[in-house]
């Protein structure tokens, strides 16, 4: 006799639209993940789960991912990572993906001792859940964050909340909170575009900004924006308003300035 595996249940999730998709094929992730790397595909955290994947040691990564990976953060479920950089890819992107958009959103903890979410050569999505991390850091890639409740905050030994080196952040819906350390709390290299959303970016460190758009443009069309620090709210930045009727609009007085409160 052969034994014959029951298929896996099918798995909502919301897309970048806010349609509800369905998942068939997929990883179902659970304490025994831990230790192994991710490959390209689906992975869930089933409804009401509560699962830690720790390092072996406080050198190593709670999770490499290798391959594009799509995670789904089922209603009530909690995912928390810990290690040097809780997640870390290399040439492979990472989408979180929530099953609704109230208080009820899976939460995913990234408890990195350097970094919260690394990549090198990917790109982060964060389209739903609630995420609270240490430091998000793409290196030449984007970071892209459409929905969902994202809580960033530097350690005071780390620098950047979030960093896009050699990319940009775009920031479309949701709420984001990001504090940086010793440096800003929202950087990028390639641009920020803020269009939708509620983002709270603050430094603290004594050379911070707030939202350093690193002699790039920085574009805000939409969404209430706050941010401070001890060098400026927004600087080295071209920065490009266009909310009509709030007071900060591209004329002489308000573009490119160093300080800008919204």
């Amino acid at each position: 006799l052969t034994a014959k595996a029951e298929p896996l249940p099918e798995v909502t999730y919301l897309d970048a639209n806010g349609a509800e998709q369905t998942c068939t094929e997929y990883t179902l992730v659970d304490s025994s993940t831990s230790g192994a790397s991710w490959y390209a595909g689906w992975y869930v955290v089933k409804k009401d789960a509560d699962v830690t994947i720790k390092s072996e040691n406080e050198y190593m990564d709670g999770v490499s991912i290798n391959g594009d990976v799509n995670l789904i953060l089922c209603d009530g479920a909690s995912l928390t990572f810990s290690g040097n950089n809780a997640i870390s890819t290399v040439y492979s992107s990472l989408t979180i993906y929530a099953q609704s958009t109230g208080n009820n959103m899976g939460v995913l903890n990234a408890e990195g001792g350097w970094q919260g979410i690394s990549t090198f050569n990917g790109n982060v999505n964060i389209i739903g859940g609630s995420i609270v991390s240490g430091p998000i850091i793409s290196q030449n890639g984007n970071i892209t964050i459409s929905g969902g409740s994202v809580d960033v905050a530097a350690t005071a030994n780390a620098g950047y909340g979030i960093e896009a080196d050699e990319g940009s952040v775009t920031i479309s819906g949701g709420t984001v909170k990001a504090k940086g350390g010793y440096n800003s709390a929202i950087s990028a290299n390639n641009g920020i575009t803020i269009s939708g959303g509620t983002v709270t970016a603050t430094a603290t460190g004594g050379g911070a900004i707030g939202i350093n758009g690193n002699n790039n443009t920085v574009t805000i069309s939409g969404g209430k924006v706050t941010a401070s620090g001890p060098m400026g709210a927004i600087n080295f930045a071209t920065v490009k308003n266009t909310i009509a009727g709030t007071g900060w609009t591209n004329t002489d007085d308000t573009d490119d300035m160093a300080d800008i409160h919204v």
